[in-house]
């Protein structure tokens, strides 16, 4: 289904590009890195230094 202003058809759906500077995108890769070792850090460590480890920590 299209809506029409001013008589011709427009089109539906994602058509716009959002762009980010190169900045943003470190950021976000960085971001992501920070975020996977928060979660696969403890268990690494839990491996290493066993119960009396994890409860320390």
């Amino acid at each position: 289904m299209t809506s029409s202003r001013s008589g011709t058809d427009v089109p539906q759906g994602p058509t716009t590009a959002v762009k980010m500077s190169l900045l943003t995108l470190t950021t976000m890769v960085v971001g992501s890195m920070v975020g996977a070792g928060v979660f696969s850090l403890p268990s690494r460590f839990a491996q290493e230094t066993g119960v009396a480890g994890a409860l320390i920590a």
